[in-house]
């Protein structure tokens, strides 16, 4: 089966329900014994009908003249595969109308060739889709636009303003380098360049210290490589490194990290420490924690102990450090998680604030005297970060807030704390501020 009706078919599966598409576009890739490319191609055809599904929409409606909801689902999910080919990606149109008509065909969906057909060659420009939404409120112009909902794109509107909010938009729709972290516990960082030199990659270092921060202009093919599986490296957001560098484990110290899942940072601490420390890592559920397994015994830590604990309301033991990485709404994150821009509702962020304050609270009751917590979040919104932080020192006087700039670069700060936002820095979204207990 060709990319393009397989992508219809996984998209038809989905039925607007987005949470798990990257679990079943490598379950496809695999029963159709795909090629990388292939792969990579069905990943970003059905990744970009959903995050520009609303754009995609649009485009339907000014062209469609009876109701989009008379299309059967089938019908719809060929219309946006092919809009998004031919007005994204800039697929040339006899390519896009000829393609999106043969994968109807291919699903023996005979009957749809004839719409699929019509509506294809008598799409609107893009200039007169941009001039049809300059008539519009800007809310709705932007959300339509960059395919966002409006509620969220009204909340950045009233938070950052037009200009900063139309960049984040953008860069939620763009491509994001895919960040590696060089694993010292298996391999010399000069060994790995070397040994990724030695098989044809071309890469770039972000960031040199604590640990190496880098890019390859083949992600895919690095991800499917024994570099990979060897656990020579590891994917974390360059973003995602600060949290950790910011709580600055130390060999001695018995630390927690309480919302551990997928693993990143606890195996960044473990890493720093030599797989030396003392290192008590819990998430909710059986799965969580098997998501860290997995990447514990990939990257071939030992030090780590994992156990399965509500961090609302677990009592865990004293310790020295504990790092809270929050269950959050991710709007720092939209550009990798195609998905969460439609399936995150405003009433989410009320329940998740919750959540936050009781995860902090409980932590703080475990922390030796003179010991740190770092709370993090992959947030950009001020309710879920420093709301968040200025309400519990409100009610406990006996912490105080250090400095990250003491601890990680200028240029990721906000006040004292560390605050990424995607507009600003080019790089996924990401909060963390660093408490003492006096």
């Amino acid at each position: 089966m060709k990319t393009r009706a397989a992508a219809v078919k996984v998209l038809n599966s989905l039925n607007k329900n987005y949470f798990d598409y990257e679990i079943k576009i490598d379950s496809m890739s695999k029963r159709l014994n795909y090629s990388q490319q292939d792969r990579d191609f069905l990943y970003i055809l059905i990744k970009g009908v959903i995050k520009y599904s609303k754009l995609l929409d649009f485009y339907i409606k000014s062209t469609y003249k009876k109701s989009i909801n008379k299309i059967e689902p089938t019908g719809l999910n060929l219309l946006r595969l092919g809009i998004f080919q031919g007005r994204i990606l800039k697929t040339p149109g006899h390519a896009y109308v000829f393609e999106t008509v043969q994968a109807a065909k291919e699903l023996k969906l005979f009957r749809l060739t004839g719409l699929v057909n019509g509506i294809l060659r008598n799409l609107p420009s893009e200039e007169k889709i941009r001039q049809l939404l300059s008539d519009k409120e800007t809310i709705t112009d932007l959300s339509i636009l960059h395919s966002h909902p409006d509620w969220l794109t009204k909340r950045w509107l009233n938070n950052f303003g037009k200009d900063k909010t139309e960049k984040l938009l953008k860069f939620n729709n763009e491509y994001t380098e895919i960040y590696f972290r060089h694993n010292p516990l298996k391999i010399t960082a000069t060994k790995l360049f070397q040994e990724l030199s030695d098989k044809g990659f071309n890469y770039k270092i972000h960031l040199e210290r604590p640990i190496p921060y880098f890019t390859v202009n083949e992600p895919g093919r690095l991800l499917k490589s024994k570099i990979f599986k060897q656990g020579f490296c590891s994917v974390q957001d360059l973003s995602q490194a600060f949290p950790v560098i910011l709580l600055d484990p130390r060999k001695d110290e018995k630390i927690l990290d309480i919302c551990g899942a997928p693993g990143g940072k606890s195996t960044f601490i473990a890493q720093l420490q030599n797989d030396e420390t003392e290192l008590l890592v819990s998430d909710i559920s059986k799965r969580k924690i098997k998501l860290i397994e997995n990447e514990v015994s990939r990257l071939g830590i030992k030090s780590i102990k994992m156990y399965i604990a509500d961090a609302t309301n677990y009592q865990y033991e004293k310790a020295d450090k504990i790092l809270i990485d929050a269950p959050c709404t991710g709007t720092g994150v939209l550009t990798r998680r195609a998905d969460m821009r439609w399936n995150r509702k405003p009433e989410d962020l009320e329940k998740l604030i919750d959540i936050q304050k009781m995860i902090l609270e409980n932590a703080s009751k475990y922390i030796k005297h003179g010991g740190t917590i770092v709370y993090s979040t992959c947030s950009i919104e001020y309710e879920e970060n420093q709301g968040i932080i200025d309400s519990f020192l409100q009610n406990h006087p006996k912490f105080i807030v250090e400095s990250a700039i003491d601890f990680v670069p200028e240029k990721y700060c906000m006040g004292d704390a560390v605050q990424i936002f995607p507009h600003s820095h080019n790089i996924c979204g990401s909060y963390a501020i660093r408490l003492k207990r006096r």
